[in-house]
This record gives C-alpha cells, structure tokens and sequence, in this order.
C-alpha cells in the first residue's frame, strides 16, 4: 500500500516539475533582428532588400514565438491536469483500500 502512494507522489512531483518547465519556457522569446537606423533610401545587397528582409525575419520571429509560447502554455497545463488525476488516482487506491 505504502510503495503504490509513493509511487502517485514520484509521478505527481514529475507531472508538477514537467508543468513549471513548460510554463517557465512559455515565457521566453526568441530576439528579433536590430533595426538599425539607416538613411533613408532603400538598402540592397546583392538585389536583397535589406529593409523588406529585416522585417519578414522578424515576422517571422514573432510568428514562432507565439507558436511555441502557445504550445508550451498547453503542455505546461496538460502536466497539470496529469498530476491532479495522479493525486486522484492515489486519493481513490486509499479510500478502495480501507
């Protein structure tokens, strides 16, 4: 009986710490590009906008960090919801048992 409410409580701290990871991770970005200040005629290298590619990259950035901040959000609260039914499941294995 000791070694299953032990074994809820090793998977409830696992389910709680991969739920902190998560949440914590859902906070950080990637940086975006530096816009430098640049005369004010457009930039090119090689035929490359630089303008125009400064800001798609950083539209892209910000595209990915919203991506990953969502999915992270979602773990971090789908870890939660697992540690809750682990604490559920060893509250029930207790009250079947007695």
């Amino acid at each position: 009986m000791i070694s299953i409410i032990c074994v809820w409580i090793i998977f409830t701290f696992i389910f709680l710490s991969l739920s902190i990871f998560h949440f914590v991770l859902s906070k950080k970005k990637v940086a975006e590009l530096n816009k430098t200040t640049m005369s004010s005629g457009d930039v090119e290298i090689l035929g490359l906008n630089i303008r125009k590619f400064v800001n798609d990259v950083n539209s892209f950035v910000d595209g990915y960090n919203d991506s990953t901040a969502r999915q992270n959000r979602y773990a971090a609260f789908g870890y939660l919801l697992a540690a809750v039914v682990a604490i559920f499941s060893m509250v029930l294995g207790i009250i079947s048992k007695t």
